[in-house]
């Protein structure tokens, strides 16, 4: 590719560009298309060593609230990212991100097909005074029209679950998806405070394995949100993994495992990456501990939240139902209306992975 030279009408090759002209270029672009130049071109490779170019791509990937497989093997496998690391990093998470926000519309159809079911579980759910705060964000989303659908229960099942509605887009004016939110403890609420133990006299886990209570409601949902504090102490994680080990190992390959670090906002800004890797460092990575046995697909998320209000709890649950729809959608070709064919749908995964 070439350029016109203003006055002389002379062709300059842009690998050939003078470096200010090409560094003033690059200010004009997003952190994904800096990347995508600077390694497309190698005589502008300098620009991501600068210093406010650095920033900008660390500042990308800080405010990223969630990470997968593909990021935490980046991410876990050294201590010091190197420039590769983070430009790989960046590349990857933009086109999570931008394939998120450009099909979404058009996997509409499939994610309002029929209600969800998610199942919320994990020591930060047990701490006391939590789900007063949770909960009362949930309650402005309920959607009390939905009960007479919803509440069906397997055996063993204990209390009815809250159906919220949420937009199916961010900015869309319906609320188009409807989530069954059920809560499983792993004690009776007056035992939560006198024992902290997460597998001593547990609803959850008996003698290593899934009690019946909590087989049963665990298989009976789509996603499974695993609450933990973002500051838990280090004595506390042995237990979370084994706990959360043995839950990952009873999940099916179409169920989500979701686990979210609950933070307050004031103690993570610009961090929230850095809080959701360090909760995946943990439970071990992706090389042992319960994300290495989960047979499906994972996120680790950041839940932001500042006194009662959690501020990314509904994009959490977008992008959940989301890729329980995609894995479907690849898996067995589920369709939905006339609108959306197989083969449409196959050609919109199959470029992405």
């Amino acid at each position: 590719m070439c350029f016109l030279h203003s006055t002389g009408q002379q062709c300059v090759m842009i690998s050939n560009l003078p470096s200010v002209i090409a560094y003033d270029i690059c200010r004009c672009l997003s952190s994904r298309e800096i990347v995508e130049a600077c390694t497309a071109i190698s005589t502008w490779r300098w620009v991501i060593r600068t210093p406010r170019v650095r920033k900008l791509l660390h500042r990308h990937m800080n405010r990223s609230a969630w990470l997968d497989k593909r990021l935490c093997e980046i991410t876990l496998k050294q201590t010091s990212l190197s420039e590769d690391d983070v430009c790989e990093m960046v590349r990857y998470h933009s086109m999570q991100a931008d394939l998120f926000k450009q099909r979404s519309s058009e996997l509409a159809v499939l994610m309002t097909k029929r209600p969800f079911r998610c199942l919320i579980l994990g020591p930060a759910v047990d701490a006391v005074g939590f789900l007063d705060r949770f909960y009362a964000t949930l309650i402005c989303l309920v959607d009390t029209k939905s009960e007479s659908v919803l509440y069906s229960r397997p055996e063993g099942w204990m209390g009815n679950g809250i159906p919220i509605r949420i937009p199916v887009e961010e900015n869309a004016a319906s609320n188009d998806l409807l989530i069954e939110v059920s809560t499983l403890h792993a004690r009776f609420k007056a035992d939560r405070e006198r024992q902290s133990s997460r597998v001593n006299d547990s609803f959850i886990v008996a003698s290593g394995n899934l009690t019946r209570q909590a087989s049963s409601m665990i298989e009976a949902n789509d996603f499974i949100f695993y609450l933990v504090d973002a500051h838990q102490s280090r004595s506390s994680w042995d237990e979370i993994r084994y706990e959360l080990t043995t839950v990952s190992q009873s999940l099916s390959s179409n169920q989500t495992l979701v686990v979210i670090g609950v933070c307050e906002t004031s103690s993570i800004e610009d961090g929230e990456f850095a809080c959701a890797s360090a909760i995946a460092r943990n439970l071990g990575g992706v090389e042992r501990g319960p994300l290495a046995v989960a047979p499906t697909n994972w996120r680790v998320w950041c839940l932001k939240h500042t006194n009662s209000h959690y501020l990314n709890l509904n994009e959490i649950f977008r992008w959940t139902c989301f890729d329980f729809v995609s894995k479907r959608v690849q898996r067995h070709g589920e369709v939905g209306s006339d609108s959306i064919t197989f083969s449409s749908i196959w050609a919109l995964f199959s470029k992405w992975f």
